[in-house]
């Protein structure tokens, strides 16, 4: 057993977990709580011309496992919300998306799709310890990689916001004035120029990081064919009352 997964081993001896969104015992999410990432939810008017998704609504089981994954440190729980995640791209017939027309023959530099987290501030990845996009980032590059699409997950913009907990911490009006005067940029403009993109976030709100992290990679001259997130705020849900 490698070092590094020593002490989860002997923790979860000690106390064993349970489901994060549900709490059952000796599960990391499960099959019930892992269903209700299996939606399409449609987020309308946010980024105009690209089709804007998520797996689930925020809000129960949901909201519950993404803050203890994204604030809590449950790293464990990267596999099944990447697997939520690259499905969903899956059902999204989307030129450079899992879904859409792939062609492994197209090997061109140009022609590789990015698969671009939407960043965090400084802040709060040094407070999470890591960039929690990151994994389900790559594991949507790979999964577009065994369909034929030539993919790579790319972290491409970088926030200079201030730190804040999830989103039962902040308001939609005052999350959109953040982000409206955030400053968030592309690092690198020619890794972008010319490219398509996929945006990948994990909780739309007031779509307003959406918005911003694809005006900025417009500016730059990709192209953002699709934006995928973990959950979205029940207003997007149509099924909500």
């Amino acid at each position: 057993m490698r070092a590094g997964t020593l002490l989860p081993a002997m923790m979860g001896l000690v106390l064993p977990r349970g489901c994060a969104g549900c709490g059952m015992p000796d599960d990391v999410l499960c099959p019930a709580c892992r269903s209700l990432f299996d939606d399409t939810v449609i987020v309308p008017s946010c980024v105009p011309g690209v089709p804007v998704v998520a797996c689930a609504t925020y809000r129960g089981a949901v909201r519950r496992a993404i803050l203890a994954w994204k604030d809590h440190g449950d790293e464990e729980c990267d596999r099944p919300f990447s697997q939520a995640l690259c499905a969903l791209a899956d059902r999204m017939p989307v030129e450079g998306v899992i879904g859409g027309e792939g062609d492994a023959r197209r090997i061109g530099d140009r022609d590789v799709t990015l698969i671009v987290p939407a960043p965090s501030s400084q802040r709060s990845s040094r407070r999470r310890g890591r960039r929690h996009m990151r994994p389900l980032a790559r594991a949507i590059a790979a999964a577009c990689r065994a369909r034929g699409v030539p993919a790579r997950a790319e972290e491409a913009l970088a926030s200079h916001t201030t730190g804040g907990r999830s989103v039962e911490m902040k308001g939609r009006a005052g999350r959109a004035a953040r982000v409206g005067g955030s400053g968030i940029v592309v690092t690198r403009p020619s890794l972008v120029r010319g490219r398509r993109v996929i945006l990948v976030d994990d909780i739309v709100t007031s779509g307003a990081t959406m918005r911003a992290c694809a005006a900025a990679l417009r500016t730059a001259g990709a192209r953002v064919v699709a934006c995928l997130a973990l959950a979205a705020t029940p207003r997007y849900d149509a099924s909500a009352t």
